[in-house]
C-alpha cells in the first residue's frame, strides 16, 4: 500500500503540469484515500504541494467520496455526488475492482477520477471491465474515455526510473 501512495506522491505535480493546470488555475496535488473494502482500514495522505487549509478540505473531499460509495454500494463517487450535502460529497473517487474504494480531490472532478484510475492501473487494481463500467456510468463516457486514454499516454510516457519506484 506504501508504494500506492509514493507513486502517487512521486507523480502527482508531473500530473498536474502536463494534464490539469491551466493558465486560470494552478494545480500541484491533493489528497489520496484508499479504504479497504474488507476491514474498514483506511489510508487517507497529503501528496504533492498543497497549503495546509487546502490538505484538510482536500483530505475530507477525499475521505467522503469513498465513504459515500460504500455507504451506496456505488462504483464512481460521481454518482452520490452532492456538493450541498453535509458533508459535501464530489466525484472524483473508484471502486476498484477487489471492492476497495480509491478517491483523490485536488484537481476538478473528472480529473480527480482519471487520477485515480491511473493509479489503479499502474497497479493492477483495476480489471478492464470495471474501467468500462466507471467510464460508462460516467456523466459523460465520451469525455471520460477521453481522460482515460490521457492517463494512459501519460503512464506510457512515465520514466518510472526518474521516480525509483518498481511495480510490485
Amino acid at each position: 500500500m506504501d508504494e500506492i501512495f509514493t507513486f502517487a506522491a512521486a507523480v502527482v505535480e508531473e500530473f498536474a503540469v502536463k494534464l490539469v493546470s491551466t493558465d486560470e488555475s494552478v494545480r500541484t496535488g491533493g489528497a489520496l484515500d484508499l479504504l479497504m473494502a474488507t476491514d474498514s482500514f483506511r489510508l487517507c495522505k497529503a501528496i504533492g504541494t498543497v497549503s495546509e487549509i487546502d490538505c484538510l478540505r482536500y483530505g475530507a473531499n477525499a475521505v467522503n467520496k469513498n465513504n459515500a460509495m460504500s455507504e451506496h454500494g456505488v462504483i464512481i463517487s460521481e454518482l452520490v455526488a452532492d456538493a450541498e450535502a453535509q458533508p459535501p460529497v464530489y466525484g472524483g473517487g473508484i471502486q476498484l475492482s477487489c471492492g476497495c474504494y480509491l478517491s483523490f480531490s485536488g484537481f476538478p472532478p473528472e480529473w480527480d477520477q482519471a487520477f485515480c484510475l491511473m493509479i489503479a492501473i499502474r497497479f493492477d487494481l483495476i480489471t478492464p471491465s470495471r474501467i468500462n463500467s466507471i467510464i460508462e456510468k460516467s456523466g459523460n463516457p465520451l469525455q471520460a474515455r477521453a481522460y482515460l486514454l490521457e492517463v494512459n499516454l501519460f503512464l506510457v510516457g512515465l520514466d518510472i526510473s526518474k521516480y525509483k519506484i518498481l511495480k510490485t
